[in-house]
């Protein structure tokens, strides 16, 4: 349908507002908004304007010119517009009252929906950022004493030690900032199924204490938080993890740079060390941003994002050449289809360069029929629906389905619950499968959030415990890590020759001890 805009603005009513969105929908006259279903979230950026000392916020929202009429079957140019604010301070986020106000676009009526117009397009120069991240409360209640030792910054504090003893033991090396003659390991496996045990720290050198061997047969994890007899050290109150028989790596994940607050590096590398996941894919709307953030330490690979018309292709290609590993779209918050064909000279630069592209999908304009277009004009391209499909199950069977006619798409796992992941291995295969969780989109506390933020029923550290049982060892290992490192090429020394596109029948199962199998 042709588009109709309307501006809307906001104040800041505190001097340490970090961000601010929008979220609106439309609904008939007399009709109730379903929140849930229908919203539209945006990124309210800051303006050069300024009243009595308060930062101002605008965003142009685009709406359809005309919707569709219950009462008359036709389309109507009169309807309902309502929004609300999320406001995200200190770390935290609050929300304003709901509102709502009548709209005429003068468009007119209808007698049927009109074919959609390049009014909708994104225009050059527009940056539409993705929705605030919520660092949450760093609570300390998870696991024995007082937590949040230090500052944010977790990932590497907890790690194994050297490889496999000859009985099958494994020593687990402490690099935080405890120290002394007390320090000790409380542990435990799969999730503190079992009741915790302790064993001591040995310092072996300055900042590095090392326990004895550990009896880790017939486990998948362990979790562990360390004492040093009057303080704790439990990853801020998310305690740690650390897999056997597979390093796992995330492949989606977001940051904004590298400072403390809510979109900093230091909170996702809590997350990630929450979950075991020694490495990810991470984007984020500006790339210089994401630059920052990876040079600023290792683990993070980065993606660049690509907004068509707003993103100059010189400067992908310049990325991909100089360490970044694929390319980010995201149709519904930077506003267009996801088959686009101003998105081809993109495609083009991935397909030269041997990178992937992931893709948000989504009801609207990034549901997977755009995108197995997209996929269908560029076919040797690697090309990730992010979330599978992130709305109803329909979708996502649609998504399963376009994976036999198109051998270049691969499916992502955020936000999917572990039992839908099992019937995506089983209809495509483990090597078409890729981990990833949208870290951390709920903060430190993102992959054992309480309430259960997957679907509302489950939580990413237990599912994926169960996810793994139900694959088996080699098919775990490949969800996990191996097919996210033959995508991105992981495990390439930079600057390596380019070898096209991977054959979706190889795996490396990112496995970093061959001979150690617990994963089952």
């Amino acid at each position: 349908m042709d588009a109709y805009e309307v501006e809307k603005e906001y104040w800041d009513d505190g001097p340490e507002i970090e961000a601010v969105n929008i979220h609106y929908l439309w609904t008939p006259v007399g009709e109730d908004p379903e929140w849930e279903t229908h919203r539209v979230t945006r990124f309210m950026p800051p303006s050069r304007a300024e009243g009595a000392g308060r930062r101002h916020r605008s965003r142009t929202l685009r709406i359809p010119a005309r919707i569709p009429d219950p009462a008359s079957g036709g389309l109507t140019d009169r309807f309902l517009l309502h929004h609300y604010f999320e406001i995200f301070e200190h770390g935290r986020r609050r929300y304003s009252p709901r509102y709502t106000e009548e709209i005429t676009t003068g468009a007119g009526g209808g007698t049927g929906p009109r074919r959609r117009s390049g009014a909708g397009r994104a225009r050059p120069g527009t940056r539409r950022a993705p929705v605030g991240f919520d660092i949450g409360a760093l609570e300390s209640g998870a696991g024995p004493g007082v937590g949040g030792v230090g500052a944010l910054g977790a990932l590497g504090t907890l790690g194994w030690y050297g490889p496999p003893e000859p009985g099958g033991g494994r020593r687990i090396a402490y690099r935080g900032p405890l120290r002394g003659d007390a320090l000790r390991l409380h542990f435990g496996y799969d999730g503190w199924k079992e009741p915790g045990r302790d064993t001591p720290l040995e310092t072996v050198e300055d900042g590095l204490a090392v326990t004895a061997p550990l009896d880790v047969d017939g486990h998948l994890t362990v979790e562990a938080c360390v004492t040093d007899g009057g303080s704790w050290d439990n990853n801020h109150g998310v305690d740690y993890r650390l897999w056997i028989g597979v390093d796992p790596v995330d492949g989606h994940l977001h940051a904004s740079g590298t400072g403390q607050g809510a979109f900093g590096r230091p909170s996702l590398e809590v997350a990630m060390a929450s979950a075991g996941m020694v490495a990810g894919v991470v984007s984020w709307f500006d790339n210089t941003a994401t630059e920052r953030l990876v040079r600023a330490g290792a683990g993070l690979y980065p993606l660049v994002w690509v907004a068509p018309g707003a993103t100059p292709v010189e400067e992908v290609a310049d990325r991909l050449a100089d360490g970044f590993v694929g390319i980010k779209l995201h149709p519904t918050l930077d506003g267009y289809p996801g088959d686009d064909p101003a998105l081809d000279p993109y495609l083009k630069v991935a397909a030269a360069a041997g990178r992937p592209v992931a893709v948000h999908s989504a009801p609207g304009d990034a549901d997977p029929n755009h995108i197995r277009r997209l996929a269908e004009r560029h076919p040797s391209v690697p090309v990730i629906l992010y979330h599978t499909y992130l709305g109803p199950a329909e979708g996502r069977r649609r998504a399963v389905k376009y994976l036999g006619e198109h051998p270049n798409l691969y499916l992502e796992t955020s936000w999917c619950r572990w039992k839908a992941v099992v019937r995506f291995v089983e209809a495509v295969g483990p090597e078409r499968v890729l981990f990833g969780s949208d870290a951390s989109v709920d903060g430190p506390a993102h992959y054992r959030r309480q309430p259960p933020n997957v679907e509302g029923a489950e939580t990413y550290n237990d599912g994926l415990l169960a996810l793994v049982r139900a694959l088996g060892p080699e098919a775990a290992r490949t969800v996990l890590a191996g097919t996210t490192r033959r995508l991105f090429r992981l495990d390439e020394e930079p600057g390596q020759s380019n070898p096209g596109q991977s054959n979706p029948g190889q795996s490396n199962p990112g496995q970093s001890n061959p001979g150690q199998s617990n994963v089952a």
